[in-house]
């Protein structure tokens, strides 16, 4: 059964809440949909127990900084 987590929601001047991105899960894999605009990702991924070593594949959407900047570096 896939699973939808919602990662963030927000916008690209976002300070005080985290850019909209999303996983889907399916079995113990993640699909992950953006970024979010930093490295606030990976805490965000541990809070909510997602193994970055199960995320299969990454689509961003659109060349902004509030979707891609999370998956630079």
């Amino acid at each position: 059964m896939e699973q939808l987590y919602v990662l963030g929601t927000g916008y690209a001047t976002a300070t005080r809440c985290y850019n909209t991105c999303f996983a889907i899960r399916q079995d113990d894999d993640f699909f992950l949909v953006d970024t979010g605009g930093g490295n606030g990702i990976l805490r965000i991924l541990e809070d909510m127990e997602i193994d970055t070593a199960r995320i299969h594949d990454i689509f961003i959407t659109h060349e902004h900084t509030d979707t891609f900047w999370g998956s630079c570096g």
